[in-house]
């Protein structure tokens, strides 16, 4: 059975190389330009993986990671935080709540290795 990931991100230019580098591993992908539109794929879809923009309109990153926390169906599926901003401690609890995390502007292949650790 194929893996299905959820890519929630405003940026389409990221989407787009995320799907591009999944869909040549074999793994099935669907993009939410937010998190709203991201929180409602997840209604419908039994997804493996989330990677999930920290900065985005209408909800944010954290906002949607709030969420997720609060349904037992939702709460178990990893999450990779992308994010344009430095990491400092003003920030620790956030990324305490996402699997992981990788800086953007970031290398396809680490992206991967980070997918890869979630869902083989």
């Amino acid at each position: 059975m194929k893996k299905m990931v959820l890519i929630i991100d405003d940026e389409k230019d990221i989407t787009t190389l995320i799907n591009v580098r999944l869909k040549m591993a074999g793994v099935e992908s669907f993009v939410a330009s937010n998190g709203m539109e991201g929180l409602d794929l997840l209604k419908n879809k039994n997804i493996d993986l989330i990677i999930l923009d920290f900065m985005m309109p209408k909800m944010d990153g954290q906002q949607v990671l709030q969420e997720l926390k609060k349904d037992n169906r939702l709460k178990t599926i990893p999450v990779i935080m992308l994010t344009g901003q430095e990491r400092d401690s003003s920030m620790e609890e956030e990324w305490i709540e996402a699997d992981a995390y990788i800086s953007k502007p970031f290398e396809g292949q680490v992206l991967m290795d980070e997918v890869n650790r979630f869902i083989k």
